[in-house]
């Protein structure tokens, strides 16, 4: 976390831009962003406004359905513990690996929009009606609400899949998805500024067993004819430049229970 220095609002440590002022933050960039070269493995991005930069390998509790979730302590005000943010979660070391086969006699056109229109995912994920959100870098998204979509949209457009007849694609999820949780009263003066809805801020789960859902969204046509046309492996990434390119056409679902993975066919 740091603090912009045009209007001293928390950012986040990535922001290649303040989200409040919009003033440009120095030792940022496009690069710093993409921490995970597939979906769900961007675990090291500290990635919700308002929310200290996580901090891994310290003591953690159970909890029913997800764990470990940590109770260290970020101090962002001044003085010893006076605002101690929630820690995320360490990673359950299991991955659920996500594959996409089809059966068709021509190209499918994966899109990377949901009805979420900032979720940048190959899939979407779904764990008892929570979405798991992904932005554009391929990392958790790092907002909690839609009211702060369009930070985590800023840059736009995403990559989605060409599988063509007979071949199939795959994505890995670790588990993780974002939960939101009320800020510590000790920390709302802090960030009342900062944070939109003031009190809430995000950390992350990690869901160690249990079921989800995987939705797989199709587009009609191919966003870029050129790039289509010259896809001769199974599977190739192609860029939707802007969501009014991935509309939706079709969407096919299935459910699985973590850590199992899961399998769509599009027949």
């Amino acid at each position: 976390m740091r603090v912009c220095p045009a209007c001293d609002c928390h950012v986040l440590l990535l922001d290649p831009r303040c989200p409040h002022c919009e003033a440009p933050l120095p030792g940022t960039g496009s690069r710093a962003l993409r921490v995970g070269a597939s979906v769900g493995l961007g675990l090291t991005l500290a990635a919700c406004l308002g929310r200290a930069e996580a901090a891994y390998g310290v003591p953690a509790t159970m909890s029913d359905d997800f764990g470990p979730t940590t109770n260290g302590t970020d101090t962002d005000t001044e003085g010893e513990g006076e605002c101690e943010l929630p820690d995320d979660a360490t990673p359950s070391g299991e991955t659920a690996l996500i594959t996409i086969r089809n059966e068709r006699d021509a190209a499918i056109f994966v899109t990377p929009y949901s009805s979420f229109t900032c979720n940048y995912g190959k899939v979407e994920i779904d764990v008892g009606g929570e979405p798991v959100l992904w932005d554009h870098a391929g990392t958790y998204a790092f907002a909690c609400s839609s009211d702060l979509c369009g930070w985590s949209c800023s840059d736009g457009g995403a990559a989605g899949f060409i599988i063509n007849p007979g071949a199939e694609a795959q994505v890995e999820w670790n588990g993780a998805l974002w939960t939101e949780t009320a800020l510590p009263e000790a920390c709302e003066a802090e960030y009342d500024d900062c944070v939109n809805p003031p009190g809430d801020t995000c950390e992350v789960r990690t869901l160690v067993e249990g079921d989800y859902t995987v939705r797989v969204n199709l587009s009609e046509t191919c966003p870029v004819e050129d790039e289509c046309m010259a896809c001769t492996d199974g599977v190739c990434e192609v860029f939707f430049y802007e969501p009014s390119m991935g509309e939706i056409s079709e969407s096919f679902e299935v459910s699985a229970t973590f850590p199992a993975g899961a399998e769509v066919t599009i027949e």
